[in-house]
């Protein structure tokens, strides 16, 4: 009975090193499988995908440019990306909230095509 436990001990010793040892590679692995931005050295965000309100998703080419620029249509100031999907053009908005508290610091958003 004490060698039966000591083995169960030292296999559950083992599996915890081997969960930590492992775990950074997983969860980048993962991360990298789920993300929807990717942040630069520098901290600029560069968004990857839009998810659209049905739940329909958008890989985004390429970003080409980004500035602050009002959405005129959407009404708000903020970040806006030039974005590149399927060879057409489109602007995706970062706006900034006001309140930095939690972890919302602003919300994304594409303008309606009219």
């Amino acid at each position: 009975m004490k060698k039966r436990l000591s083995t169960i001990l030292l296999i559950l010793i083992f599996l915890i090193g081997l969960s930590l040892l492992l775990y950074p590679t997983v969860s980048d692995y993962w991360n990298s499988l789920h993300q929807s931005r990717a942040i630069a050295a520098d901290g600029t965000m560069f968004p990857r995908i839009i998810t659209w309100e049905d739940g329909e998703k958008y890989e985004i080419d390429r970003v080409s440019d980004i500035r602050q620029a009002p959405a005129l249509k959407a009404g708000g100031q903020g970040d806006r990306y030039t974005i590149w999907i399927g060879g057409h053009q489109s602007y995706l908005f970062f706006e900034r909230s006001a309140d930095l508290t939690g972890n919302n610091i602003g919300r994304w958003f594409v303008e309606r095509r009219q």
